[in-house]
């Protein structure tokens, strides 16, 4: 389904940056065809799902908070705005 949709943007993509009847058309065209068949837009959109995945858990694990409740030798507690 993803892939499908990738496929339609390109053509979607070609429309745009080329008129109608330029001779660059049909070459990239071409080369788009060849990038869907060999697989590499398949590639193209895993590698950019995990790196996305990727970023997305790491930027999560980063906003966790460590503590909600820090003390002091002293027995007093300090609290932060997560124990609020």
């Amino acid at each position: 389904m993803a892939h499908e949709l990738f496929v339609a943007r390109l053509r979607d993509a070609a429309e745009l940056f080329f008129r109608k009847g330029s001779p660059y058309r049909k070459i990239f065209d071409r080369m788009m065809g060849r990038c869907v068949m060999s697989g590499l837009t398949r590639k193209w959109l895993r590698d950019t799902y995990s790196l996305y995945q990727r970023e997305y858990t790491e930027e999560r694990s980063t906003l966790e908070p460590k503590e909600d409740v820090i003390s002091s030798d002293n027995g007093l507690v300090c609290l932060n705005m997560n124990a609020l």
